[in-house]
């Protein structure tokens, strides 16, 4: 069985591809604007800032009973 695809419907496809990889190219174009915009905006996190992590960021060193057992549950499990 042999189909045939009439040259019309070709000449859509392509037409329709066409305006997909345009599209496409659009918003490609519109997120680099974007990035390149907020580019000059990125900065390093202020020493202040790390600062006032740093007490939340301590109770997590420190390794409490209760988290000692949850350890030893898993590696028992593996």
């Amino acid at each position: 069985m042999e189909c045939q695809v009439r040259a019309g419907f070709i000449g859509r496809q392509r037409q329709v591809e066409a305006a997909q990889m345009h599209e496409e190219r659009g918003r490609l174009l519109e997120q680099q604007a974007a990035e390149a915009s907020l580019q000059g905006l990125k900065g390093d996190f202020k020493a202040q800032v790390l600062a006032r992590c740093e007490p939340w960021a301590s109770q997590y060193r420190e390794l409490k009973m209760r988290y000692k057992f949850l350890i030893f549950e898993r590696r028992l499990a593996e």
